[in-house]
């Protein structure tokens, strides 16, 4: 019986720290989604962090996108990336979002502007669908990449409700 007792105590336990349905991914609920992807090195996204390009191989990035507490309207993100060939540092940067709409090749396109703390930068992102996201320059035209990477984002985690 006590042996019972003990493993509905540690079920109850974990399943306090967990969120159905929601991989563990270290951030709460107000997470929006989670993407990762490998792009070429890119003088724009170097910039960013303050460093160039040059003996960089790749970047490898994670973005956790966040809502506003009880809301579902946008909120803060955080992005880190890893400028390969570069002494392999993880550069971890964070701000706040907002989605703005149209292109020059697509007015009805969804883009999610990322405002860098520290004014450090924007960075854009072209909603390909609810599960890629396509990096964009300063003048909203998609980074186009090589046949070995793309400046693209996929989802690894929790669906963007938009």
């Amino acid at each position: 019986m006590s042996l019972l007792l003990i493993i509905c105590a540690a079920l109850i336990h974990s399943e306090s720290r967990t969120i159905p349905g929601q991989r563990n991914s270290g951030f709460g609920i107000d997470t929006v989604g989670i993407f990762e992807g490998r792009t070429p090195c890119h003088p724009d996204l170097a910039a960013i962090n303050g460093i160039d390009t040059g003996g960089c191989f790749r970047v490898k990035f994670r973005l956790v996108l966040m809502q506003g507490p009880n809301t579902e309207s946008p909120g803060t993100f955080q992005i880190s990336s890893i400028y390969v060939g570069k002494g392999d540092l993880v550069y971890q940067n964070s701000g706040t979002w907002s989605i703005l709409t149209g292109t020059a090749a697509n007015p009805k396109a969804q883009i999610f502007r990322l405002a860098l703390e520290n004014s450090q930068g924007v960075i854009l992102l072209q909603k390909g669908d609810e599960n890629v996201l396509f990096f964009l320059d300063g003048k909203k035209n998609l980074l186009v990449g090589d046949e070995s990477l793309s400046y693209t984002l996929n989802r690894v985690s929790k669906k963007i409700s938009k």
